[in-house]
């Protein structure tokens, strides 16, 4: 065992020299890399989370001044209702409007049949 470990450790050393950088240094520079894409990591998940937060807060918002499904409802009946009274309304001028032709047309036929009836009583009593 002994020899393995210092065949491994004249490894560890020949590779430092050969290297010029020694594995601590290289440790050292690996977990300064680490840290670094850490702390960049952090910074990105905190800019999206308060994007999130941004969007979140303007759902609420926006949802706060949506109308209510009773309050819908209940405008939506009143408005059914007034156009139900506008149909009727309309309907009932066109009755008007009907009767006021057949009034016309009435008045026109009398007129007419006076005037025949003394038409002819003027035939009659001038024979």
């Amino acid at each position: 065992m002994e020899d393995s470990r210092d065949h491994f450790e004249s490894r560890l050393e020949n590779l430092e020299k050969a290297s010029d950088v020694s594995l601590k240094e290289h440790i050292e520079s690996r977990l300064a890399s680490l840290e670094k894409a850490t702390e960049l990591a952090r910074f990105q998940m905190e800019k999206r989370l308060e994007g999130m937060n941004e969007v979140r807060a303007q759902l609420k918002e926006q949802a706060a001044q949506f109308i209510s499904r009773a309050e819908y409802d209940s405008k939506h009946e009143r408005l059914i209702t007034e156009i139900r009274d506008l149909r009727e309304s309309r309907a009932e001028l066109q009755g008007k409007a009907s009767q006021k032709s057949l009034n016309i047309t009435l008045g026109v036929a009398i007129i007419s049949l006076v005037i025949a009836l003394v038409g002819l009583v003027v035939i009659i009593l001038m024979k």
